[in-house]
């Protein structure tokens, strides 16, 4: 059983950084915001993952006595919700919308702003999974 575990966590894990890449690139094709509104989204995006990081550092006063193991699968069980959620936010652009704007040069029609709540999604689900468990008493602690 641990060595399936094993298995899906490293093909979690590739999936997120596979994704990752292939949405940078994305991003880097180039963006019609000019100035100051395109450091705001930059920045936006950054700090997803900033937080992310920060969280995963001091996990013990975030989480509590949850153990590293089940903190590496919540954030991987939070990971296709929070596509799923993001992917509804880009069609339905919603809540940003900006009709005029070519997000990345793919000839977008305004939604794909919504793509920088994917991090904060993301954060924001894997804190609730995590919170969840502890409730539940799903996950011995350590």
């Amino acid at each position: 059983m641990s060595i399936i575990r094993v298995a899906l966590e490293l093909l979690g894990v590739g999936a997120f950084l596979a994704l990752h890449s292939l949405i940078v690139l994305v991003y880097f094709i180039g963006s019609g915001l000019p100035g100051v509104a395109e450091w705001g989204y930059w920045s936006a995006i950054a700090g997803g993952y900033i937080a992310m990081v920060v969280l995963a550092l001091f996990r013990r006063r975030a989480f509590g006595a949850i153990s590293p193991r089940w903190l590496l699968d919540a954030w991987l069980l939070a990971f296709p919700m929070t596509i799923g959620l993001s992917l509804g936010l880009l069609m339905l652009k919603w809540p940003l919308r900006f009709p005029g704007w070519d997000a990345h040069g793919m000839g977008a029609s305004g939604g794909e702003a919504n793509a920088l709540f994917l991090p904060w999604l993301h954060l924001a689900i894997w804190v609730l999974l995590s919170r969840a468990s502890r409730l539940t008493k799903l996950v011995a602690p350590r």
